[in-house]
């Protein structure tokens, strides 16, 4: 599944999941081997240290789909897409920035 939410945004469903070229586009410019904007390590919680954009979709999809509904993980999904589809720096460092933000929402960020 994308972390787009294939299911709840049409625009990705057609874009992404589709039959045709636009799905292969998709895979083809991928930037899953780009490194995040800065090293982020969860204190706690289920995820892993994540270093790279392949990194953080895949701590994302691991999520709970329940989890991954609530606000501060849907902008985190819609935003990895962006930085996923784009590579450019900017993008990276909003789902970067993002990511930290929806892990401090966890209290993952901190010891427990």
């Amino acid at each position: 599944m994308c972390a787009c939410f294939a299911t709840r945004f049409p625009e990705c469903r057609a874009k992404h999941h589709g039959n045709g070229a636009a799905a292969q586009r998709f895979l083809q410019v991928s930037n899953h081997s780009r490194d995040l904007a800065y090293f982020v390590t969860p204190k706690s919680g289920p995820l892993p240290p994540l270093k790279t954009l392949g990194d953080a979709n895949r701590a994302f999809l691991e999520l709970p789909f329940r989890a991954r509904r609530k606000p501060h993980w849907a902008i985190v999904g819609r935003l990895l897409l962006a930085a996923t589809e784009s590579g450019d720096a900017i993008d990276i460092r909003w789902v970067t920035d993002a990511l930290v933000q929806a892990l401090e929402a966890e209290g993952w960020m901190s010891h427990r």
